[in-house]
């Protein structure tokens, strides 16, 4: 990933200082065995200036980084600074498997070592004074109480709901490309990366179409390496700025798993809330356009769970300017928003069903509620994302076809989730149906489940799931259709409820 960051890094104008300390081992393995070539040749092919230096001649080094540095800042491109070093203690935890002899030589040339070993009367009192601070920084930390964890659970209040506006009859990929062309209008820090998003092309969905036209110098095409993507959308993230990171499959997300789980979500909370991430994460996910296994996934259920992120999916029931816009405020904190492929054909719901209310959540991202207009309700059907449609249809059918009053419940915010967010919808409903497009094994519908029970307000609730069985997305067509979930499915799911 480091040689995609120096690739963008050449091609912007970022006054990027690469420094590579090299301190001749990983863990126990020496660098000889592992790297194959050398650093200078790394920053030569990417056309990035480089100088070296070492901290044994530590004046020498402190004069190379102040020119490169200099440098740097004059020009507004990268430039690489190798430090040779040697580490004298183990990696970690005292696991040091080297040989003394070759520790030995390093420890005699250490720059600390010789002054130590070399003081005047002059030094001599400046290093017991820091020994003296090391001594009671130790004993004021040691006196303190132990940290307490904070209350991290989310602030919660009553849900209420109300009735949908209607909006203009548009297709999801148009209200989401109008929705981004609107807020970047409005709101300068926002940068958008990601593979081929620049025109003509406009991403492989054409969600960014325009926007470089549009907004020059704030788009930017990128290297095919969601690591690196999702890295550089991390660091704007740490500053005043909104990046918007596109992976364009969402099949590969998995690349950026570090970046997210272990950099953007976490920084908050390890920098006890001094710093946080705004950083936007979107990606297309789901099957039904026989793409095959590997670009027809739903793999979001992998970051469910992970604290400090949140989960977001849109759905063809809500403006996506509902999801997008509360994104875009001061410590909004990172985002992963998963886009169905099939949602961006799809028109957008602006009117209710026949017979039935549709109404939002009160929530900052709202869940829909399709809710039909008669008294004794038979079954919930309780989805997120691209299975918005398929709720819809089976909801109707349900009602044609075997006379059972079904509801729809949709939610944009899967993680973090609260059941009591839907309980109102949930009340007084015999039967539910959950239903995911992704794996059901310790998935939404398996929280959703272990909340109810958790709950224990609705005994009486019987529940089945429908998720795609325990194999690849097929691109055969027939078999593709035949695994993800659909509305005869959902239909059958239900029926067989009514039969227990």
């Amino acid at each position: 990933m480091v040689y995609e960051a120096m690739n963008i890094a050449s091609k912007w104008e970022l006054p990027l200082l690469i420094v590579v300390e090299d301190n001749k081992y990983s863990q126990s393995t020496s660098q000889p065995e592992t790297l194959a070539g050398t650093l200078e040749g790394r920053a030569a092919a990417f056309g990035i200036p480089f100088a070296k230096g070492d901290t044994w001649n530590w004046q020498g080094l402190a004069g190379e980084a102040g020119r490169m540095i200099e440098r740097i800042r004059q020009d507004s491109r990268p430039g690489m600074l190798q430090i040779e070093t040697f580490r004298l203690k183990a990696h970690s935890k005292g696991d040091d498997t080297r040989p003394r002899e070759a520790i030995e030589p390093f420890e005699k040339m250490d720059p600390i070592n010789l002054v130590l070993g070399e003081l005047s009367a002059e030094e001599e009192p400046w290093v017991l004074g820091l020994k003296q601070r090391i001594s009671e920084a130790i004993g004021k930390a040691e006196r303190e109480p132990l940290a307490v964890l904070p209350d991290m659970r989310p602030a919660t209040g009553p849900v209420t709901w109300s009735e949908a506006r209607r909006t203009e009859r548009q297709r999801v990929v148009v209200a989401l490309n109008e929705t981004l062309h609107q807020l970047m209008g409005e709101h300068e820090g926002i940068f958008l990366l990601g593979e081929d998003v620049l025109a003509p092309y406009g991403g492989a969905f054409k969600v960014t179409k325009g926007l470089s036209d549009a907004f020059p110098g704030r788009v930017k095409n990128t290297p095919i390496s969601e690591g690196c993507i999702t890295g550089m959308g991390v660091g704007l993230g740490l500053l005043p700025f909104y990046p918007i990171v596109e992976i364009m499959f969402g099949d590969f997300i998995g690349l950026a798993f570090d970046q997210i789980v272990n950099h953007a979500a976490k920084f908050k909370q390890m920098y006890n809330g001094q710093i946080d991430t705004n950083v936007i994460v979107r990606t297309p996910m789901g099957g039904g356009r026989g793409y095959g296994p590997t670009h027809s996934q739903t793999l979001d259920r992998h970051f469910l769970g992970v604290p400090g992120l949140r989960v977001l999916a849109l759905n063809h029931l809500i403006h996506p300017g509902q999801l997008y816009r509360p994104l875009i405020v001061p410590g909004s904190g990172p985002t992963l928003v998963i886009e169905n492929k099939l949602l961006y054909g799809e028109f957008i719901q602006s009117e209710a069903p026949e017979g039935y209310a549709v109404l939002h959540s009160s929530q900052t991202f709202p869940s829909v509620w399709v809710r039909p207009e008669a008294a004794k309700v038979d079954v919930t059907l309780l989805g997120y994302g691209g299975t918005s449609g398929i709720l819809l249809e089976a909801c109707d059918r349900l009602f044609e076809e075997h006379d059972l009053v079904a509801q729809v419940v949709c939610v944009m915010q899967v993680y973090p989730f609260d059941v009591t967010s839907i309980l109102e919808a949930l009340e007084g409903v015999d039967q539910l149906v959950i239903v995911e497009e992704g794996q059901g094994f310790a998935g939404f519908g398996a929280e959703v489940i272990a909340q109810i029970a958790e709950l224990g307000t609705l005994p009486g609730l019987a529940v089945r799931r429908v998720t795609p069985p325990a194999f690849c997305i097929p691109s055969c067509g027939p078999l593709e259709k035949q695994v993800l979930p659909s509305a005869a499915t959902i239909i059958e799911a239900a029926l067989a409820m009514g039969k227990s």
